[in-house]
């Protein structure tokens, strides 16, 4: 699913903001037009909810390349076979830990169209708006889909193949767990209607659950809850528009320190703290990722504080909370420095609230899960100044990162202004930047799913994709949300430049200082 703070993205696993910052519960980036070589560009997020109902039908196009084999998992789920499918012997049961025999079209695939799950978020503005981030509005997902399927079906579809969406929708708005969500979710891609590919974020139950049928998962997030053992356990498993944690982890720390972020900023010297979600890929990212990059520069982090992630939006009275007790114990611990490792801005967009209240002004070191400029705006003029004051960042998506004046569409790439041209033909409603961002995320999965797909040939199961995904580089596939994305054996989380910002008080926002440059 989309990502974004639900403030500002949507994963299936957090419930509601969407912004155009960042990574949680609703979010799409933007792109600049350059090439792989020429690295400046724009970018966005997109976000989602809680809750589930289904529904089928359409077309639409894409191309694709490959990528390989998911593992087992908790939700439940039924052997896959053709699916809707007719001609070509399409489907036929996953072979064990979720590949398909050789030889085999993938579930739902067939000599004339491929199925693809889709996650269409309702309720996104309201949603965000519940929890304080009203200025994060959102887009109608079915009719920006159906707009972007429409026309690469009306291109070929994937090698003559038509995509054929079967959406499912989830509220914003809603109490359901997680759990629950996700299980449904599945239930509908892999049982009521069988599907080659869904494009969506989750769990590992999620995950497990939709690459053991034999069906592959790009996920359209551009916020990553991955560390980078997960690709290594769902292979079927991509991130092509995010930068999975342990990655993020250590670009922010080296990202941050060349510019003197840490240096002593109260007289008290340097106390570093980290902020981040309490699930094992979080805690992961930063004992194996934060910690040595910051050893590597003789830096120790005083205090790592970690909050469970919300429920819905029922669940964000007592994740705020969660977050004001952090910030009591950052504060006493006299921590100077505070860094996060957020999605969708849903962490520092609480955590400094609860900061400007107390009255602490730590010096900030963000990355892009946190919204930059989409934070900004979220935390208005007064209380941005006064908690983002010198805050340094890094960042890779432009339309959160930064405003419009910074970002102007002239700069744009080729794909964020096909994406943006085709919203506007459709009629789709795209009242902020974070819903420009929300529509450019939904525009670079179908279009990675289309490419890859494609690179497979026809014979397109699990195995072909994860091959051809594998072999798309840093030149097949070209994201409408960010700067450049590698995908190959070792990167199935697609970021692979970044640029440093800068908080600048004149206009309560973060601009781009220098140009971009490559993360490993």
């Amino acid at each position: 699913m989309p990502s974004r703070v639900q403030l500002l993205a949507a994963t299936l696993s957090l419930s509601v903001l969407a912004t155009a910052c960042g990574s949680t519960v609703a979010g799409a980036r933007s792109l600049a037009d350059r090439s792989p070589d020429n690295l400046d560009g724009p970018s966005s997020g997109a976000g989602l909810g809680s809750a589930s109902s289904s529904s089928g039908g359409g077309a639409s196009s894409s191309t694709g390349g490959g990528s390989t084999s998911g593992t087992s998992g908790g939700l439940s789920t039924a052997t896959t076979g053709s699916g809707s499918t007719s001609g070509s012997g399409a489907g036929g049961p996953a072979g064990p830990g979720g590949s398909v025999p050789a030889g085999r079209l993938g579930p739902g695939v067939s000599a004339g169209s491929i199925n693809l799950g889709l996650i269409v978020a309702t309720g996104v503005t309201a949603g965000n708006a519940a929890i304080g981030g009203g200025a994060a509005t959102g887009i109608d997902f079915h009719q920006a889909y159906e707009a972007i399927i429409a026309d690469a079906n009306s291109h070929g579809g994937v090698l003559g193949r038509k995509i054929n969406p079967i959406y499912h929708t989830v509220d914003a708005t809603s109490s359901t767990s997680a759990a629950q969500v996700e299980q449904q979710a599945c239930t509908d891609f892999t049982q009521d209607h069988h599907v080659f590919g869904v494009l969506a974020s989750g769990t590992d139950n999620l995950i497990s659950c939709v690459t053991r049928t034999g069906a592959v998962m790009p996920s359209t997030g551009d916020a990553s809850n991955s560390s980078s053992s997960r690709f290594t356990r769902y292979p079927a498993y991509f991130e092509p528009l995010a930068l999975n944690l342990d990655r993020n982890g250590a670009a922010t720390v080296n990202g941050l320190y060349p510019r003197g972020y840490f240096a002593p900023y109260f007289p008290t010297g340097t106390k570093i703290g980290v902020v981040a979600f309490d699930t094992p890929d979080f805690h992961r990212a930063v004992d194996h990722s934060m910690r040595p990059a910051l050893a590597a520069h003789g830096l120790t982090i005083k205090d790592a504080e970690y909050v469970a992630q919300p429920s819905g939006v029922a669940g964000y009275g007592a994740f705020s909370n969660a977050l004001a007790s952090a910030v009591l114990k950052l504060r006493s611990d006299q921590v100077d420095h505070v860094m996060f490792l957020d999605i969708g801005a849903n962490l520092a967009f609480f955590f400094m609230q609860a900061a400007d209240q107390q009255h602490y002004n730590p010096r900030y070191g963000l990355n892009g899960t946190s919204g930059n400029s989409g934070l900004a705006d979220l935390l208005g003029p007064q209380t941005a100044n006064s908690q983002l004051k010198d805050a340094l960042s890094i960042g890779w998506q432009p339309m959160i990162d930064a405003h419009a004046a910074d970002d102007p569409d002239g700069l744009a790439n080729a794909p964020r202004k096909r994406c943006l041209a085709l919203m506007r033909k459709a009629g789709v409603s795209m009242t902020s930047r974070n819903a420009e961002g929300l529509a450019l995320l939904l525009c670079s999965g179908i279009w990675f799913f289309q490419t890859v797909a494609g690179r497979a040939g026809t014979l397109l199961n699990q195995s072909t994709f994860i091959a051809a995904a594998n072999h798309v580089g840093s030149s097949a596939f070209v994201p409408a949300n960010s700067f450049v994305t590698r995908i190959d054996p070792q990167h199935h989380d697609g970021v692979a430049a970044v640029r440093n910002m800068s908080y600048y008080s004149s206009c309560s926002c973060f601009r781009y200082v220098g140009a971009a440059y490559p993360i490993p």
